[in-house]
């Protein structure tokens, strides 16, 4: 993944594609669940996973081995109910129509903020401590957009970093 010239960690297609290093493939019959993978991958703490696990030798990457993949944190979508579920595809049908700005502008993206509270929402025990957790993710959003290998010194990302963005919270 390339934070500073990509917004998508995770695309959902109706076309069978090859996986790879660049996009991995995901098989699972239950395609409900293919909606709330893509909005947690998606999401800033998905991006967040995904980064922390990834090696980031190169400023403003994160490259991860196939095999590894499965070792990234994931919450199991199994366990949700099937109408949370199709609440998730409702979402993400609604929210994929949206552009996304460059995953390394995170703090300032009104869509990814969309996101994350659909991602909260979906893991969320009650509507009180999703709340809680949009709140606490503002903060999470800007430290992480804030470190190097997110931002990878583009000058572009460095000056929207250097903004206030307390309008969109």
């Amino acid at each position: 993944m390339r934070w500073t010239s990509q917004a998508v960690l995770v695309a959902v297609t109706t076309k069978k594609v090859f996986g790879g290093s660049a996009w991995t493939t995901l098989i699972h019959q239950d395609k409900l669940l293919h909606s709330a993978f893509a909005l947690w991958a998606n999401s800033t703490l998905g991006l967040m996973a995904h980064w922390s696990q990834a090696s980031r030798q190169h400023l403003g990457r994160a490259r991860t081995q196939v095999r590894a993949i499965q070792t990234i944190p994931c919450p199991d979508f199994t366990r949700l109910p099937t109408k949370v579920l199709r609440e998730a595809q409702d979402i993400m049908s609604q929210i994929s129509r949206k552009r996304l700005l460059l995953a390394c502008h995170a703090h300032q993206d009104r869509v990814r903020h969309q996101i994350d509270a659909a991602a909260v929402y979906l893991l969320a025990p009650n509507a009180e401590t999703a709340r809680a957790m949009i709140q606490a993710l503002s903060e999470l959003r800007l430290a992480w957009c804030r470190k190097p290998s997110v931002h990878g010194y583009n000058l572009v990302a460095m000056q929207a970093l250097e903004k206030r963005y307390d309008r969109f919270i």
